[in-house]
């Protein structure tokens, strides 16, 4: 399965005109690694079309463990 994520100020709903988005598209790891990929593509491009700042990761949820141990 996949998620997608609001982290950073977006996430604690912070968020100010000069923000960036930061987003997490967190996997289960059993996701084909293609299609985890062509969701990516779908969610990333549109975002910076739109001129936005967008600061992005994918992840299962053991990195974003250890991630967040950091």
């Amino acid at each position: 399965g996949l998620a997608l994520v609001a982290v950073g100020g977006y996430g604690r709903g912070e968020l100010s005109p000069r923000s960036d988005l930061d987003l997490l598209l967190l996997h289960d790891g059993s996701t084909p690694a293609a299609a985890i990929a062509r969701v990516a593509d779908r969610i990333w491009y549109p975002v910076w079309d739109l001129g936005l700042d967008l600061d992005h990761s994918v992840r299962t949820l053991a990195e974003t463990r250890r991630t967040a141990d950091d």
